[in-house]
């Protein structure tokens, strides 16, 4: 039974990794949308399409499910590649090509999971956005803030196998301070904005410490730095843009509150903040999954967390929520490439649990 149905994920998947589905390219991202929707055609499913701001979400229903236990989520976007990347490619147990771990291939898992188990009842739905790699505003975040029923939250992110129960959240911060210009031949008579941005990079490191290997504690990236017009003159400006990934139980409202106090005279503006993520140890779905998980590997399952975010944290605070994804690498790379044996294994577990959601 499972390899007609993976020789079908692989061809969607494949299918799916041609499509040039980039933010640029919001005819892609459509049709790319309307080519998962399409091999629903015929099935007993309701679909409710949207578009917000230019882009394209679906919510596939199987029939007979108003109110779903789980909502399992993928994306169609991803970020741009060369020609070679959008032709995938196997070699071995890899397949290869621009979003093929990022996420075309778990989410062609979920479609087919889906669309197998529809008269068997299991409460789920599928929903599929195509916004997420740009900060997931006109999909996720609507859909959560409107809305949507369910207990528990699955985001199919590559996670190497790994059930992620946390995750960060971000706070992009912008600071700026505004000097003197003067010629650049008597800087006295000046105020170099660019010298006071780099007096404050102490004060910053002492709110946010720089660590130089993995850590689970909340980080900061001097990001981008913009300062001066022209070199023979004293700069009046200069702004340091932050990108801090904060911990679940860190306050971002606090954060912020830190810097303007570290660093008076110094504009600090507030540029986007996401939540963090997370999911009780005690959720009894949680459970399900780690037994499917069991009963599909013979092992007992990974947990851990994740430093990066998805779309997943905009529904955390609704219901249970987490990541897991099949292995692979390259993400965002020139040599991105799916684990073909790691994604039947996927497939083979959220069967198998949504199996055990039923009973």
């Amino acid at each position: 039974m499972m390899e007609p149905l993976f020789r079908e994920i692989v061809g969607l998947t494949e299918d799916s990794i041609r499509f040039r589905s980039t933010a640029d390219r919001p005819e892609e991202l459509r049709a790319c949308l309307d080519l998962h929707l399409g091999y629903f055609a015929g099935a007993p499913v309701a679909v409710d399409r949207r578009e917000y701001n230019g882009d394209p979400l679906a919510i596939v229903k199987p029939s007979g499910i108003d109110r779903p236990s789980v909502i399992l989520c993928g994306h169609v976007d991803v970020v741009p590649g060369d020609d070679r990347q959008f032709e995938p490619l196997t070699d071995g147990d890899r397949l290869y090509g621009r979003g093929a771990l990022d996420m075309k291939g778990s989410l062609a898992a979920l479609a087919a999971v889906v669309k197998m188990t529809i008269k068997e009842s299991i409460p789920w739905w599928l929903f599929i956005v195509s916004d997420e790699e740009r900060g997931g505003k006109n999909g996720a975040a609507i859909i959560a803030e409107e809305g949507l029923p369910g207990e528990f939250f699955l985001a199919a992110e590559p996670s190497r196998m790994t059930i992620a129960t946390q995750s960060k959240g971000a706070l992009r911060l912008e600071i700026t301070h505004h000097g003197r210009s003067a010629h650049a031949s008597t800087p006295w008579h000046g105020i170099s904005s660019v010298e006071k941005i780099m007096e404050a990079l102490p004060k910053i490191r002492e709110i946010v410490p720089d660590y130089s290997s993995e850590a689970w504690e909340t980080t900061a990236s001097l990001s981008l730095i913009r300062g001066g017009t022209v070199i023979n003159q004293v700069p009046e400006e200069c702004t340091l843009s932050l990108d801090i990934r904060y911990i679940p139980g860190d306050d971002p409202e606090k954060l912020t509150e830190d810097f303007k106090k570290a660093l008076p005279g110094y504009g600090i503006r507030v540029l986007d903040t996401y939540p963090t993520m997370t999911c009780r140890e005690k959720s009894p779905l949680l459970k399900s999954l780690k037994e499917a998980y069991r009963r599909g590997t013979g092992e007992d399952p990974v947990m851990g967390r994740q430093h990066g975010a998805t779309d997943a944290r905009f529904f955390s605070s609704r219901m249970d929520s987490l990541t897991f994804g099949p292995e692979g690498d390259g993400i965002h790379g020139p040599e991105e490439w799916l684990s073909l044996e790691s994604l039947q294994s996927f497939t083979g577990i959220i069967l198998e649990w949504g199996r055990l959601i039923k009973n």
